[in-house]
């Protein structure tokens, strides 16, 4: 593998999956300048650490406990693979992006896909014949990763919905066509504003044509991606009332096989499930448009994303349910306990500052049969209750933290369109760019200052874990005040990761011309 790879004095070597090190070892003994082995087995990156200290590396060779997928790997020149064809297609975006021209790639007995090698050799040994196959990174293939949509994606709109003409809308929907264009560089709507005006206008969780029972199992669907209890629990009760089966709600709350579902429901579920991996594969998408069609779609979609921004708000906030009431959804880890006894939240119930609105501006929710489902003072309200607005928080702590709040979400959603855009205006707003790129290649937070460690620890955990920890939430509280906090959470968080889900959904690719600026597993 080092001698097809041409291994020489300047090159830095990495290896996903390293095992003992021995071919990172190797591969410095022959030469090379600088190693990174990876392994995701702590007791492998163990053994990988002695070999390389009994060799005498430690000042060459570095060994991480991780997962491959998350290391920056652009400093590399060599990558040695032996992880399986499975692996190498998943890694390929990253090597495409991240390397340089004139990277080359080893892998050993599989290969990647479409991607033909520029070498092949086979070995014999005793025992056993492997092929070895060697790439390089070519401009061509830079520019393929920049420039190449997928096969679905439509060569108008850069997404999977068709580019919407001014005069197909209604009314109200030229007024958002005309505002989304205004502020658009192409006088058109782009982005977010563009998927959104495929919306059908209804109060999809009511009145859409799909149903109660369909809106339910999709609101119950985002809950269990995000492991968001209360939004759960509420939403279950809600699901049997409408008609919805047990039996397919016990699909969702276990993760359960679809075998056996029906098949609206199975497509609904797993679109749900891939937007928590952030990425919906083709064939999903291609199954959930037949089955809903477009403009139904869109707006299944989109009430998914609306509840992803609820349980973004419920979770920054700890809420549990009221006392009397049970929690339904079996949850992978134990919620922090710092609620208050009034609010069953971090949340007060009540803000000192802000005296509660009198009961006529607190109307129930228009239209037959709607009604609030969260019993006061509880619900996803309750982060809000101290927040002041984007103006306010842009007076206290400034554009370039705002920006920082935009792209700690963005990455926690491998959201490209939305950090890639975000980029060069939180570099305008003044964000030091060694900080954006310790959220890009999510590095530690070692050397930064309070306000932006904070940020970045309660977005990782917000989003990575779904849970806030007490000595987090305690921490960013000193830090910002309660204002603030709830201001980063409600105003900039949530918001962002409703868009990034509508993003991610319909697939929004870049620009023409813009080089994408993170780097996606």
């Amino acid at each position: 593998m080092i001698e097809l790879a041409g291994v020489g004095s300047e090159d830095v070597v990495y290896e996903p999956g390293c095992g003992d090190a021995r071919v990172v070892i190797a591969a410095i003994k022959a030469g090379a300048r600088k190693g990174l082995g990876v392994d995701i087995d702590p007791d492998l990156a163990e053994v990988a650490f002695a070999k390389v200290k009994a060799a005498g590396l430690e000042d060459k060779v570095e060994i991480r406990w991780g997962n491959a997928l998350d290391v920056d790997i652009s400093e590399a020149t060599v990558v040695f693979l032996f992880m399986g064809e499975a692996f190498n297609l998943v890694l390929r975006p990253m090597l495409w992006q991240q390397l340089s021209v004139g990277a080359r790639v080893v892998s050993n007995d599989f290969p990647m896909g479409d991607w033909k090698p520029d070498r092949t050799l086979r070995v014999e040994t005793p025992g056993r014949s492997y092929v070895l196959y060697r790439w390089t990174i070519t401009q061509e293939i830079k520019d393929r990763a920049a420039a190449d949509p997928p096969k679905d994606v439509y060569p108008d709109s850069l997404s999977r919905l068709p580019l919407i003409k001014r005069e197909d809308l209604n009314d109200a929907g030229k007024r958002a066509y005309d505002a989304a264009a205004a502020g658009s560089p192409t006088g058109r709507p782009e982005g977010v504003a563009a998927i959104r005006l495929h919306r059908s206008g209804v109060d999809v969780r009511w009145d859409s044509p799909v149903g109660r029972r369909l809106t339910e199992l999709a609101i119950l669907t985002a809950a269990r991606e995000h492991d968001q209890p209360y939004e759960w629990s509420l939403h279950e009760m809600e699901a049997l009332s409408v008609g919805l089966e047990p039996e397919i709600i016990d699909v969702v709350r276990h993760r359960r096989p679809l075998t056996g579902v029906g098949e609206r429901e199975a497509a609904i579920i797993q679109f749900g499930r891939e937007l928590g991996t952030h990425k919906v594969t083709s064939g999903t998408y291609a199954r959930a448009l037949q089955l809903f069609g477009k403009t139904h779609l869109v707006d299944l979609v989109d009430l998914m994303a609306q509840y992803t921004g609820t349980a973004v708000n419920l979770t920054a906030a700890n809420q549990w349910m009221p006392p009397q009431m049970k929690q339904f959804l079996p949850l992978p880890f134990t919620p922090p306990d710092d609620i208050l006894p009034d609010s069953r939240s971090r949340i007060p119930a009540v803000n000192p500052n802000q005296p509660p609105p009198p009961p006529q501006n607190q109307p129930a929710p228009a239209g037959l049969y709607r009604r609030t489902l969260a019993p006061p003072p509880t619900g996803p309200g309750s982060m809000g209750r101290f927040a002041s607005g984007l103006t306010s928080l842009e007076a206290s702590q400034g554009r370039a933290l705002m920006a920082l709040a935009i792209l700690i979400t963005a990455r926690e959603h491998d959201e490209q369109y939305d950090w890639t855009i975000n980029e060069s205006a939180a570099r305008r707003d003044g964000l030091d760019p060694a900080v954006i790129d310790i959220v890009r290649f999510r590095r530690p937070l070692t050397g930064l200052r309070d306000k932006e460690a904070i940020l970045i620890q309660f977005g990782r955990e917000l989003f990575g874990k779904h849970y806030v920890t007490a000595e987090t939430y305690a921490r960013a509280k000193q830090v910002f005040g309660q204002r603030d906090l709830s201001d980063f959470v409600v105003g900039v968080m949530a918001p962002h990761a409703r868009e990034a889900t509508l993003l991610t959904a319909f697939d929004q690719q870049l620009p023409p011309g813009q080089k994408p600026l993170l780097p996606i597993p």
